[in-house]
């Protein structure tokens, strides 16, 4: 058991302790000593070192403020067929438009500089970790010392991972550097394969001494474990496996794609098989902990420990942030709001349709998608083999449907005793909640994901206690790589190879047995609109034996975009399998004369694409100062 210390992660995140001078940096890892906290005045205190580390946690990913400022913030899938942003001043629709240059970011944070910064301060900690002398009072001995270092080295790793899906190869810098060392700091990219290598051999190096999320007190949930190392490794090999950087048209490795190898394919099976077998059963599918109010699905974005999480981005329960670039402001006595995420009918129209028998039960479901719904609408016709209804098109839906996503009549649990007071979302034209009243790009739907229904919102500056940690891996995330990979690699999604302990429909499988009809205890007029009461406590049907692997990669791809709704996934998907293309993005239109409603879709904004966008480019000041980069293709 690894002793306890006495400083909890999202306290040293929330710290007031002037670090920005220890990891500001604007050209890789360079910066005059002269303007850094000295070491003495760092690693010779045990409080301060440890701030200094939990501060490097604060570079990690927190994906709910990705466009937009930090009142009005968008989801990164709103610059893919996900979601849409509000309006036309948003950067999410400059990036669907194509106004993207060398000399602009147009995400919230510049990658380049946010990842070398904090590589930079990984660093500083690695060479400077075992001046920290050792202290009761917070513990640190030479066990400490050695799993803090473990902490940086992953996060060192972790950073160039980012930096790998957003750039490809980029400059290996493994220690801190004097602005002396020209040579060193302007040295070119690496390529594509040695940072692939680079990251693994070095998560797996910081594996060695990091405990198994048990063995840390309940003070250091977020820390880095072996879990979240070989979480690491899983995605980067899966990344380096995908035909966007290993493809057999453009066979030779450069700095932004790796050498064509099919193989790469089993060793991201390896890599999911090793997290799966050497993690000592210690993360699991979360389970919902308050069945009668939330489902499986739902609870686990509402909580802060869960066997799910592997690593999260740990944030103090704060007041109503994200629920108000979610939720319009009628909500909470905020006007309409700066809500910034709806979700697309794209989006929607992928979560499937399921039949049920004469008692109630799930005897079947059926993948509906874009392409069908939008055949349904134009002929009026109810589809005759899932039965779905174009004017009545929540009905029977994928039970994460109704945990991510507010329509038309779904009622907000948190507020109201009667039917009479209950609130219920009004999305046609006219209704409360129609955004496009307010000029908004209203698709018909709000996120729901990520929020707590039953959190009360009465004003802006409400503190609801929901946690609203980011998460940056999960178990499900694991089970989907192992799909994917094993498919790819081994091409029998049926089969089971030699050593491994599932074939690739098995592992999706128990990602779909996890979607089950949540069992809530409600009133009938708080009841999502459209779910199956019978069906409640029911899982969503197994993909069915006996397809071929073109088939089974589309289950995945479906099943990828339905588990990971705006998680950040399908940007970095679409992206690694080259799926990009110019996508039409489409709203769920309702009129109501009287008690009637009349569904219909229409076109909402059509996104353009470029294949240079796969990659960002190395923006230009970064160019200017170190000739040896070579640009990504296109910029």
């Amino acid at each position: 058991m690894v002793k306890k210390l006495y400083i909890p992660l999202v306290l040293g995140l929330a710290a007031v302790f002037c670090m920005s001078s220890c990891v500001d940096s604007s050209s890789l890892l360079d910066k005059e000593e002269s303007n850094d906290i000295y070491e003495d005045m760092v690693f010779t205190d045990p409080y301060n070192a440890i701030w200094f580390l939990n501060n490097i946690y604060k570079s990690m990913n927190d994906g709910f403020n990705v466009f937009g400022s930090d009142d009005s913030g968008g989801f990164l899938g709103n610059a893919v067929d996900e979601g849409i942003w509000k309006a036309n001043w948003d950067n999410a629709y400059k990036m669907s438009s194509g106004a993207w240059t060398t000399e602009n970011v147009l995400i919230n944070y510049n990658p380049w500089k946010k990842y070398y910064t904090a590589i930079r301060a990984a660093c500083k900690f690695l060479e400077h970790a075992d001046e920290i002398p050792d202290s009761v009072e917070p513990f640190v001995d030479a066990g400490v010392r050695n799993r803090m270092k473990g902490e940086a080295r992953f996060l060192r790793a972790y950073f160039y991972g980012e930096l790998l899906k957003f750039y490809g190869g980029v400059p290996l810098i493994t220690r801190t550097l004097a602005p002396s060392e020209s040579e060193e700091l302007h040295k070119p990219r690496a390529m594509f394969d040695d940072v692939v290598d680079y990251i693994c051999t070095e998560a797996m190096a910081a594996a060695e001494v990091l405990p198994h999320v048990n063995e840390y007190a309940d003070s250091d949930w977020g820390r880095a474990t072996k879990g979240a190392c070989y979480a690491l490794v899983s995605r980067v090999r899966l990344m380096a496996a995908s035909p966007l950087f290993n493809d057999p048209e453009n066979p030779s490795g450069t700095e932004w794609r790796g050498q064509y190898d099919p193989e790469k394919w089993k060793l991201a099976a390896e890599a999911a098989k090793y997290f799966l077998e050497n993690t000592n059963n210690q993360y699991s599918l979360h389970q919902s902990t308050n069945p009668a109010r939330y489902g499986d699905y739902e609870d686990l974005y509402l909580r802060r420990y869960s066997p799910e999480i592997i690593l999260a981005y740990q944030q103090k329960q704060f007041a109503v942030r994200l629920e108000r670039n979610c939720l319009p402001g009628q909500l909470f006595n905020y006007a309409f709001g700066v809500l910034n995420n709806f979700p697309t009918l794209n989006t929607v129209a992928e979560y499937e349709v399921v039949k049920l028998d004469a008692d109630g039960n799930i005897e079947s479901s059926h993948l509906l998608g874009l392409e069908k719904l939008l055949d349904l609408y134009e002929s009026g016709s109810v589809d005759p083999e899932s039965g779905f209804d174009p004017q009545n098109p929540y009905v029977n839906r994928d039970p994460r449907f109704y945990q991510s996503v507010w329509y038309n009549g779904e009622a907000w649990p948190a507020r109201g005793t009667t039917e009479a007071n209950t609130i219920k979302f009004e999305t046609y034209s006219g209704g409360t909640h129609d955004a496009a009243d307010k000029g908004f790009y209203c698709t018909g739907f709000f996120n729901r994901k990520f929020l707590d229904a039953w959190a009360n919102l009465t004003g802006y500056g409400v503190n609801l206690n929901v946690n609203h940690n980011f998460i940056i891996f999960r178990y499900a995330e694991i089970l989907m790589n192992y799909a994917e990979a094993v498919n790819e690699a081994f091409g029998d999604p049926d089969a089971v190879p030699p050593g491994y302990p599932m074939s690739a429909r098995e592992a999706v499988n128990q990602v779909r047995a996890r979607a089950k009809y949540p069992s809530y205890d409600v009133p009938d007029f708080k009841w999502p609109a459209g779910m199956p009461k019978s069906a409640m406590g029911q899982s969503m049907p197994p993909i069915p034996e006996g397809l071929s692997q073109d088939e089974m990669r589309e289950w995945i791809i479906h099943e990828r975009w339905i588990e990971f709704f705006q998680e950040e996934f399908r940007y970095f998907d679409l992206n690694r399998w080259k799926m990009r293309t110019p996508v039409t993005i489409y709203k769920q239109d309702i009129t109501k004369n009287g008690d009637k409603l009349t569904f219909s879709v229409s076109q909402l904004i059509t996104k353009t694409w470029n294949d240079k966008f796969y990659l960002f480019p190395i923006q230009e000041d970064e160019m200017n100062k170190t000739p040896e980069y070579v640009q990504n293709p296109g910029w």
